[in-house]
């Protein structure tokens, strides 16, 4: 793979992560907003 391939594969993974780290520790109504419009 080229640089560049690997690094939006591993911001995609941070972003995953992240949705994830949101879904499971934060919980006021608002993160949850976010977390959906960030899925679609």
């Amino acid at each position: 793979m080229t640089i560049i391939t690997k690094i939006l594969a591993t911001l995609v993974a941070m972003e995953f992560f992240y949705i994830m780290y949101l879904e499971t520790t934060v919980t006021t109504s608002d993160s949850k907003v976010a977390v959906m419009v960030l899925m679609g």
